[in-house]
């Protein structure tokens, strides 16, 4: 299961270099044109024409409780400790920037 989820996340990931490198290169060859459009990693299709639909919003991380997640730790002898972990996905500050589209 580790091992699908790893692949998954390299194939977003490849996605999302690829979609880059091919603006980047739409850039370079037609630096007068509009680019085309991006996926975004929310899954929002957003072109030239409607980025101005959407903005950019502070949401609590569903991830963790305030930044840390309690991870309990065995020193051995019967000696088990509670430390806290800082959360990987919004770094410790309890919220993450989404893109948003506007009503």
């Amino acid at each position: 299961m580790k091992m699908q989820n790893m692949m998954m996340q390299q194939q977003i990931l490849q996605f999302y270099r690829n979609q880059a490198a091919a603006v980047q290169q739409q850039m370079m060859n037609n630096p007068f044109q509009p680019i085309q459009g991006v996926v975004t990693y929310d899954g929002n299709y957003v072109t030239p024409e409607n980025v101005d639909n959407y903005s950019r919003c502070n949401v609590k991380c569903e991830h963790c409780d305030g930044g840390y997640n309690q991870k309990r730790v065995y020193f051995g002898n019967n000696q088990i400790r509670t430390v806290n972990q800082r959360c990987s996905y919004c770094h410790g500050k309890g919220y993450v920037s989404k893109l948003v589209r506007n009503e």
